[in-house]
């Protein structure tokens, strides 16, 4: 972790089991969003049509606003720091969330039809209060990339506390890739086709060794 990092989060390096990394598709989606709302407010009043020349400072705010996230997922607690531009993007105000895991009770994902699109989604961290009685504060993650990994392994953090389980040595799974009800490991293409190559040069041997036992007993 960079000294950024530590400065900005009150966590331990060494705790840190996944940072959430969020797409810049979200800039765009939101953009495209605040479109279709300035179009049918236009269509319907007539009006609105002078936002359409706010477009551009709309997306100097989404874009400000969007690369001044950080949200580190640890073996007790999510993280989620934002910094939001105001006074014309000069000055930004802070905030910064804590959850613990021990307290979230479900991860919700939602996709608007705008999202899917754009291959973006929403994270919700619904939680509950410390003592009883007590309503918890929700955490919204907008625009998450590998969203099924991220949701896997807050649940399996957060399941692991509530059942007292040491969670000390838990490192992330590796990433998954989804074919309808099935999933496998994530390949990178490189990885695709050097087991292509290998299967390839198998058969191959299988090939020449059925071969030379033909000319034999044809011989």
């Amino acid at each position: 972790m960079s000294e950024d990092t530590e400065r900005l989060f009150d966590v331990d390096a060494k705790d840190i089991v996944r940072t959430v990394t969020f797409s810049n598709n979200q800039i765009y989606a939101e953009l495209l969003a605040t479109t279709f709302f300035l179009l049918i407010m236009t269509l319907f009043t007539g009006v609105m049509i002078l936002g359409f020349f706010f477009l551009p400072l709309v997306y100097i705010y989404l874009l400000n606003t969007f690369k001044r996230r950080r949200c580190f997922i640890t073996k007790h607690q999510v993280v989620y720091k934002q910094e939001i531009p105001s006074c014309f993007c000069a000055l930004y105000n802070s905030t910064e969330n804590h959850v613990q895991l021990q307290n979230v009770v479900d991860v919700v994902t939602y996709q608007s039809f705008i999202q899917k699109w754009f291959k973006t989604a929403t994270i919700t961290l619904k939680t509950s209060g410390g003592g009883a009685g007590e309503l918890g504060q929700d955490m919204y993650l907008t625009g998450v990339e590998d969203v099924a990994n991220v949701k896997r392994t807050l649940l399996d953090l957060s399941a692991s506390l509530k059942r007292g389980e040491d969670v000390s040595g838990y490192v992330a799974n590796q990433s998954v890739y989804y074919t309808g009800n099935q999933q496998y490991p994530y390949q990178d293409n490189a990885s695709v086709f050097i087991n292509i190559s290998e299967s390839l040069m198998r058969i191959e041997h299988m090939m020449k060794h059925n071969y030379a036992k033909q000319q034999q007993t044809m011989i």
